[in-house]
């Protein structure tokens, strides 16, 4: 049991806990050890020597439940490592029969050697024609790319100069309205009514 399954079972503080095992130190020598995790595991002799001495009889009963769930699970886990074994053992011997396969064609290659010079020389030759394209490619695509930034910039430019032009009709609509508003009051030229 860990130490932090001990500590919800009977209610105790992990410092209670490592306090009472560092003050009983001799006592529990070889009763509390660490997993490969390095987690701190309590054995049995462990759990009863710790444990709260008021702990009614049905805690305890419910404790021991517990850890008797703990061992049938434990069994379980044995017994899947057991299986995950076999399957393990089962898999290394597939991988040396591929081996094996992968042997035998290694010795057959050695009769498609010409066969596999010849295909990399046409590789090589698809692979410099591959590589012009798509130099083409990348070209028409930063082309597409300036070009769309320049498209951008101009419709920026174009919104700034339609919002410009709206802002000038509405001042000459206003100047149109303050002009006829001086007719009216003074006619035309200043020589309006006196």
């Amino acid at each position: 049991m860990t130490i932090n399954e001990f500590c919800k079972m009977y209610h105790i503080s992990h410092q209670a806990v490592y306090s009472a095992i560092r003050r009983h130190d001799k006592e529990l020598k070889d009763h509390v050890t660490k997993n490969s995790n390095g987690v701190k595991l309590l054995d049995d002799y462990a759990v009863e020597f710790l444990k709260p001495k008021n702990v009614s009889a049905e805690k305890y009963n419910s404790v021991c439940e517990e850890n008797n769930k703990l061992r049938v699970q434990n069994i379980s886990l044995v017994s899947d490592n057991e299986d995950l074994l076999k399957r393990v053992t089962t898999l290394e011997s597939q991988i040396q029969k591929e081996k094996a396969a992968a042997e035998s064609f290694r010795s057959d290659s050695s009769k498609y050697f010409q066969l596999s010079l010849e295909k990399d020389k046409r590789i090589s030759e698809f692979e410099k024609h591959i590589s012009d394209i798509t130099a083409l490619h990348d070209e028409k695509d930063s082309r597409i790319s300036d070009l769309e930034r320049e498209i951008s910039s101009l419709r920026e430019l174009c919104d700034s100069q339609k919002s410009a032009i709206a802002e000038l009709m509405q001042r000459c609509a206003e100047q149109e309205e303050s002009l006829a508003a001086a007719k009216v009051n003074k006619g035309i030229f200043g020589l309006g009514k006196r």
